[in-house]
Formats: structure tokens, C-alpha cells, sequence
């Protein structure tokens, strides 16, 4: 079974850390996945309102440069889904437990 994974992540070098993770996890795991990576928010919740993609995994990182960071991006995906896994992704572990909000 197909497992289609959005990756939220600004940093290039983290966008490659999180896309090796998954991988390695998928392999080991016998999973398949199609992991789409965007470097905005914006681009993401454009494939989201428009339609475009539907995913069965979110991981967002919490602190992005743009307006919709990781938790508001977040909410906006829990009013669409109550059920559809998230993810957060943080180096700053002060941030780490916020997220059981969303």
C-alpha cells in the first residue's frame, strides 16, 4: 500500500535529513512512500485547498519564516481532518510538547 507523505521543512539540509529518515524507515518497515517535499507553507496548503494532493501523513516543522508556520498549518489541516496523522518536527525542545494541542 501506498503511504503519500507531505514534508513541510524550509532548511534544504533538513528537508534531506527528514527524506533519508523516511526512506530508511519505509525500508525497513516494508512501506511504500511517496514522500512530496515543499518549502512553504504556502505551496502546501495551495495542494491541499486546490485539491491537487491528498496526503495520509503531514510532517511539519514548528518554526518556518513565513506567516503559517508548522502549528498554524497545523490547525487548518485539523479542521479538514481530525484523523490524518501530523508530525511535528522541532530542534528546539522547549517547542516539542505544543504540538498535542493540534
Amino acid at each position: 500500500m501506498l503511504m503519500k507523505v507531505a514534508l513541510c521543512e524550509d532548511v534544504l539540509c533538513d528537508q534531506e535529513h527528514v527524506k533519508l529518515l523516511v526512506q530508511s524507515w519505509a525500508q525497513k518497515t516494508g512501506h511504500e512512500v511517496q514522500l512530496r517535499i515543499f518549502a512553504d507553507t504556502h505551496k502546501l496548503l495551495g495542494a491541499i485547498d486546490n485539491g491537487f494532493e491528498a496526503f495520509d501523513c503531514y510532517l511539519l516543522d514548528i518554526e518556518m519564516r513565513e506567516k503559517h508556520e508548522g502549528f498554524d498549518l497545523a490547525r487548518i489541516i485539523r479542521k479538514q481532518s481530525e484523523h490524518i496523522p501530523i508530525v511535528f518536527i522541532t530542534s528546539h525542545k522547549e517547542m516539542a510538547f505544543c504540538g498535542y494541542d493540534v
